[in-house]
């Protein structure tokens, strides 16, 4: 590939918000009740067991894992603040 030629990211100039704060904030919310009413199926019996000692919900027979809020909300502050 002799005549490859460097990918430059375009510069951003501007920022368009889709959402409002508010809707963010509902979105969120609204995500965390999914993920713990219906959850997240996982094929992996490793995962599974790993999240099950987190502290999920874990329906092994389904392979079903559903995730309380608190632990979403703890997880995510550790990700978001680097921990």
């Amino acid at each position: 590939m002799g005549n490859a030629r460097s990918i430059r990211p375009l510069p951003w100039t501007h920022r368009h918000d889709v959402l409002t704060a508010e809707e963010v904030a509902l979105l969120h919310e609204q995500s965390l009740q999914i993920l713990e009413r219906v959850g997240v199926k996982f094929g992996s019996a490793r995962a599974l067991g790993l999240l099950g000692e987190a502290g999920a919900h874990v329906d092994a027979a389904a392979g079903i894992v559903r995730f309380p809020p608190g632990l979403v909300r703890e997880a995510m502050s550790r990700r978001c603040h680097g921990g």
